[in-house]
């Protein structure tokens, strides 16, 4: 069997997505470029923030609590947060299913 580089099935409109492995230290300042939305294989439909941190872009699928702070930050017309700085802090989760704690992205 073909070993996949799984990493290239999470890339959607030309960009990586941002991952906690990727920020240095504890937290990352990003702005906003575009909001979309991506029918992700292994997800189903998804927000998407199209996002610059340190001149670099990146895509952040958001999760329902992600999704939530921003509605709560920039509340829930979409349109206009491109252009808005928001902040990545790094947090330990529980994954299910390979039954330990990850750290993951969270939105301050």
């Amino acid at each position: 069997m073909e070993k996949l580089n799984l990493d290239e099935f999470l890339n959607v409109g030309g960009a990586a997505f941002l991952k906690a492995k990727d920020v240095k230290g504890k937290s990352v300042k990003a702005v906003v470029i575009d909001v979309r939305s991506a029918d992700l294989k292994m997800s189903g439909k998804t927000v998407i923030l199209d996002i610059e941190v340190k001149k670099v872009k990146w895509s952040f699928p958001l999760n329902v609590t992600n999704l939530k702070k921003m509605i709560e930050l920039h509340k829930a017309d979409n349109t206009k947060w491109a252009g808005k700085e928001i902040t990545l802090f790094k947090v330990l989760v529980n994954n299910p299913k390979e039954k330990k704690e990850v750290e993951s992205l969270r939105i301050k």
